[in-house]
């Protein structure tokens, strides 16, 4: 089969892994959508206030980081399998089609419907009569940006910054598109990083990629620990410098750019590589 995207080939592709998302994700979809409904059903019985909007999507996050993180084992564990990937091997599609397919699942479809079904839970909850733990509608919080990024401020900036009033003023000054797009760039970096993980092994893919990213994680914290430790003047310095709102503004909106440059980078990387291992995979 040759690299070409054709069309109707591709269709036949999405077509087949949308037959198996339920069928090879379906009961991982449900432990994670009914967690949310265990916490809210004990809520009853061990927590006289609670059910804050804003711990709610937080938790509606975490879990919809896990679906990402194990959905390609989840959904195309066999693909480089020695007996059983003989089967996708074969499938009359291109290796970019197949990649095509593999991304649109993994990246859009699995947070799309993870978050359609805890959204639908969370709102029958929340609207359950009586002496309800659970107080307005996640809904809401859900497509307001702002709002959410109001907990990332007030986690960056001081209380004095706080007190003084820059914290709306801060968070005014990011636009949803500045939110939404850094939510959507983590979205495809933690997908095809697991999407790689998911081609290299053969077994226990996730846990693997997981124990990776904790070693890197590791090695990455001793080297910044070791530069600091050898520029304890200069972060003494910055630290004596009284933080203002366009100092916090700035140094959000850097932070944020690296993140950007660097998440997209390996984004590219892990998705070529993830191809490339579709292409070359051998049975």
């Amino acid at each position: 089969m040759n690299n070409t995207l054709d069309f109707n080939r591709l269709g036949k592709v999405i077509r087949r892994d949308a037959m198996n998302f339920i069928p090879n994700f379906g009961w991982s979809l449900v432990i994670l959508w009914a967690i949310p409904v265990v916490i809210w059903l004990t809520s009853f019985t061990f927590v006289s206030q609670g059910g804050e909007l804003t711990g709610r999507l937080q938790m509606l996050k975490f879990l919809s980081t896990i679906a990402l993180v194990v959905a390609p084992a989840k959904l195309y564990k066999d693909c480089n399998d020695p007996r059983k990937g003989i089967q996708y091997a074969m499938m009359p599609a291109s290796s970019l089609e197949k990649f095509i397919s593999m991304f649109i699942f993994c990246v859009i479809v699995t947070p799309i419907v993870y978050t359609a079904g805890a959204v639908a839970l969370d709102t029958i909850m929340a609207a359950f009569p009586g002496k309800n733990p659970y107080n307005g509608f996640i809904f809401n919080l859900l497509f307001n940006a702002k709002e959410q990024n109001r907990e990332i401020v007030e986690a960056m900036g001081s209380q004095s910054l706080m007190y003084d009033g820059y914290l709306d003023d801060v968070n005014n000054a990011f636009s949803g598109f500045f939110i939404y797009f850094s939510k959507i760039i983590s979205i495809i970096l933690m997908s095809s990083i697991f999407m790689f993980g998911n081609m290299i092994f053969k077994k226990r893919k996730t846990s693997k990629m997981i124990g990776i990213l904790v070693l890197i994680f590791i090695f990455a914290m001793v080297i910044f620990i070791k530069w600091v430790m050898n520029h304890e003047d200069l972060m003494d310095n910055i630290a004596d410098e009284e933080l203002n709102k366009d100092m916090l503004i700035h140094f959000i909106r850097k932070a944020n750019y690296i993140s950007w440059m660097i998440s997209i980078i390996i984004s590219a990387v892990m998705l070529g590589l993830t191809y490339r291992k579709i292409k070359t995979q051998k049975y």
